[in-house]
C-alpha cells in the first residue's frame, strides 16, 4: 500500500488474508497478508474507522493465545518501495538497489484480568523508513516501547498508560512520550471520567533532538476532542506536543434505546512557541444516540471550538492586521444511521 491509510483509486482490497489455527497443536495462530490491528486504548494501533479509509497493514502476525497470556508478533509493511506485482521487467532495477522502504517490526502482549479487574498491557516495535530525504540519514530508526494498566473495581474503572519513543529521526537523536489516565466513576444513569492525555513536543530553541511523540498508527477520532483539530498532533502543533485535559460525562438509564454523551476539553500545548504562547482552546462535544431498533442506531453530533491565544496565532498565516485574527468560534455538526447487518 501507498500507506498504512491509502486508497488506490477506483479498486482496492482493504483486507484479505489467510489464517492457520491450532499450529501443530498448540494454541499458534499464523496471519499473513493484508489486515487490521487494534491493540489496547488504541493509541499506539488502532483502526482509525472514522477516516474514509480504515487503517489496516501488509504483513505476517504470530499469535499465541493462552490463559493467562495473550501475545502477538509481527511484520509489516507501512509504505513499499517497488511495484512487486508489475507486468513490466523495467520496474525491477538492476543492479538490485536498497529497499528504502517502511515497515514495522514489534509485539504486543496482554495479561487480561491476571489478578481479579487488573489487566496489563506491553507493546514494543521498531519502524524504519529507509528514504533518505536529506540524502544522508535514513528518515526513520524509531522504537517504540509502551505499557498500559487497566483497573476495574465495580463502579470505578482507571486506565493508565505511559509510551516512550526512541532512536533517530532523519538524523535526530528522538526522546519522547505519551502519558494517558483516566478515572472514571458510574453513578447510576450517569458515568463520569476525568482524563489527562498528554504527547510530549519539541522546544523550539531545539536542535538536536526531536521530542515530539508521533501516534502514527492509532485511532484518532477516540482522542483529542470529535472536531479533530489535533489528529495529526506533529503538523497541527508544529511540533510542539498536546496536553488535552477533559472530562465526561455519559448519561443512560437502564434499558433506554437512549444516550447522552457530553465532553469538555482543554487543550494547550506542550511546549511554548516561539511568542511564549501554549493555550490552544477549549472544545465541547456533545453526542446523542439513541436505538431505533436492536440491529440500527441513529446519532447525532454536535461540537464548539473556541480558540485561544496560540490557536489564532497559528490561523492567522499570512496575516499581519491584527484586525484579522481569527477569533469566531468553530462548529461542527453531522447525523449519523447506522444498521449492524
Amino acid at each position: 500500500p501507498g500507506n498504512s491509510v491509502k486508497s488506490l483509486k477506483n479498486t482496492d482490497l482493504h483486507q484479505g488474508y489467510v489464517i492457520l489455527h491450532n499450529i501443530f497443536d498448540l494454541p499458534i495462530s499464523a496471519q499473513a497478508g493484508r489486515f487490521e490491528m487494534s491493540y489496547g486504548t488504541t493509541r499506539l494501533f488502532g483502526t482509525n474507522s472514522w477516516n474514509y479509509i480504515s487503517r489496516s497493514f501488509d504483513g505476517l502476525r504470530f499469535s499465541l493465545n493462552t490463559d493467562p497470556l495473550k501475545l502477538d508478533v509481527f511484520s509489516l509493511t507501512h509504505t513499499a518501495s517497488t511495484n512487486y506485482l508489475s507486468p513490466t521487467p523495467t520496474t525491477y532495477k538492476y543492479p538490485a538497489v536498497n529497499d528504502n522502504s517502511q515497515s514495522i517490526y514489534g509485539f504486543y502482549a496482554s495479561l487480561p484480568n491476571f489478578a481479579e479487574g487488573n489487566t496489563i498491557d506491553v507493546t514494543a516495535f521498531y519502524d524504519f523508513n529507509g528514504n533518505k530525504t536529506d540524502a544522508v540519514n535514513n528518515d526513520l530508526e524509531r522504537f517504540t516501547t509502551g505499557i498500559s494498566y487497566f483497573l476495574n473495581i465495580q463502579d470505578f474503572s482507571a486506565i493508565a498508560e505511559f509510551d516512550y519513543q526512541f532512536g533517530k529521526f532523519r538524523g535526530f537523536d528522538i526522546s519522547a512520550y505519551l502519558a494517558l489516565l483516566t478515572l472514571q466513576y458510574k453513578f447510576e444513569p450517569l458515568t463520569i471520567s476525568a482524563n489527562l492525555d498528554v504527547l510530549s513536543g519539541t522546544e523550539i530553541s531545539e536542535n538536536e533532538k526531536f521530542n515530539s511523540f508521533d501516534p502514527s498508527y492509532g485511532t484518532k477520532h477516540n482522542y483529542n476532542g470529535f472536531m479533530d483539530y489535533f489528529s495529526n498532533t506533529l503538523v497541527s502543533t508544529y511540533g510542539l506536543g498536546l496536553n488535552d485535559y477533559y472530562l465526561r460525562f455519559i448519561f443512560k438509564m437502564k434499558d433506554s434505546p437512549l444516550s447522552i454523551q457530553l465532553d469538555g476539553h482543554y487543550f494547550t500545548t506542550n511546549q511554548k512557541s516561539a511568542n511564549d504562547l501554549n493555550d490552544l482552546g477549549q472544545e465541547i462535544d456533545l453526542v446523542v444516540k439513541y436505538n431505533i431498533v436492536k440491529s440500527a442506531t441513529i446519532e447525532w453530533g454536535g461540537s464548539a471550538f473556541l480558540p485561544g491565544d496560540l490557536m489564532k496565532v497559528f490561523w492567522n498565516v499570512g496575516l499581519t492586521d491584527n484586525d484579522y485574527i481569527r477569533e469566531d468560534a468553530a462548529f461542527w455538526s453531522y447525523v449519523m444511521l447506522r444498521v449492524d447487518l
